[in-house]
């Protein structure tokens, strides 16, 4: 949020306790503040009670819990919420808020304990005390601990990047929606597929299968994507690529025709990001199951063929603290596959394997070689 103060612009992060109670665009507004001084940036941080900047100050104290964290513990428990939850050593209630932990709810617990309760209480006297001696009045006059907004008259402005900045289970729960949509699509679509290939295996006349293991090389071009980091950090390095393996099987419906399986192993990949002097590493595995439709096209000895198909795609890191922030790198999609290659016939039954395979989306390739047997 914005404040101007005689003219002059103030940026605020606030909870989303402190959000939802603040006046209309335009209105007085009165907040108490916390600054954040660090090398590269000075942050103001603004609450609507003395017992949530209090509550605030003893979250950012502890050791791994930055203000990005802080401020999402307040968005999402009271202080008399959070107090009673430390109180009665309840982790259920932390585990809730998004970027905490088993582990890190646990330890709020233990650092926290008897903390809050003298917080609330030693804010709650003074402050009652304090109105007593200084009621607010409508202007900022000389020597009055309560300034008012009337003069200079506070204007507060509200814009869809702070409601996303303050709101992150709205961009989580969008994605959600529109990673199930993209699997009904699939599986709508395999359906269909099975539904119109289904006479041509019952028709066919010179059926037969196969299955086979290959080995190779992957490397992901889309893998240092920096949008999943926090937003103070910066990508430091990336490795791309690894060795990766596959099992497969399939069924020729006819001599040109197959319909194939398999399961491919994309190794792992690791990222390395910064924040500050603060530096951690993300190591994610990735694997895809696909199914695809295959056209070959026999030279003798040799067959050249090209598929295409759906993969499903899941890589998934464990979680890691950065800047205050806890985040994951993963995916898990259904995304067009893409593939050519080259079967050598060694006998009537086995083959040497090499092809090039492609998972659009995600921009993953994989170069292998390997065995196959007919049967």
């Amino acid at each position: 949020m914005l404040v101007d103060v005689g003219g002059v612009a103030y940026e605020l992060d606030v909870p989303m306790s402190t959000f939802y109670q603040l006046p209309a665009t335009g209105e007085a507004v009165s907040l108490f503040t916390h600054l954040v001084v660090r090398e590269d940036a000075h942050t103001l941080y603004g609450f609507a009670t003395l017992e949530e900047r209090a509550a605030f100050r003893q979250l950012i104290r502890i050791s791994g819990i930055g203000a990005r964290t802080a401020l999402s513990v307040l968005s999402g428990l009271s202080v008399a919420d959070l107090a009673e939850a430390v109180a009665m050593q309840e982790a259920g209630r932390l585990v809730k808020v998004p970027g905490i932990g088993k582990k890190t709810a646990e330890r709020l617990l233990l650092e926290l304990k008897g903390r809050l309760a003298e917080v609330s209480t030693r804010w709650s006297a003074w402050a009652t005390a304090r109105r007593r001696r200084s009621p607010p009045s409508r202007g900022c006059r000389r020597g009055s601990p309560w300034p008012r907004a009337s003069a200079p008259r506070l204007k507060l402005w509200r814009s869809r990047e702070l409601v996303r900045k303050l709101m992150p289970y709205r961009s989580k729960n969008e994605e959600r929606r529109r990673s199930m949509r993209r699997e009904k699509h699939g599986c709508l679509a395999a359906i269909a597929a099975a539904a119109l290939t289904i006479p041509a295996v019952a028709l066919a006349q010179d059926g037969s299968g196969y299955f086979g293991l290959s080995t190779g090389a992957t490397k992901s071009k889309q893998w240092c994507d920096t949008s999943a980091l926090p937003p103070v950090a910066s990508l430091a390095s990336c490795d791309r690529r690894d060795k990766g393996w596959k099992m497969f099987a399939g069924y020729r419906v006819y001599r040109v025709l197959a319909l194939e399986a398999s399961f491919i192993d994309l190794g792992k990949r690791s990222l390395t990001a910064t924040s500050g002097m603060e530096t951690t590493t993300v190591t994610a595995r990735a694997s895809a199951w696909s199914a695809d439709a295959v056209v070959t096209i026999p030279l003798g000895w040799l067959e050249v063929f090209g598929k295409a198909g759906i993969a499903k795609v899941k890589a998934q890191s464990t979680g890691t603290t950065l800047a205050g922030s806890t985040f994951k790198l993963g995916k898990n999609d259904n995304e067009a596959h893409v593939g050519l290659g080259l079967n050598y016939r060694l006998t009537s039954a086995w083959d040497v394997r090499g092809e090039w395979e492609r998972i659009r989306d995600s921009k993953i390739d994989f170069l292998s070689l390997g065995l196959q047997y007919r049967y």
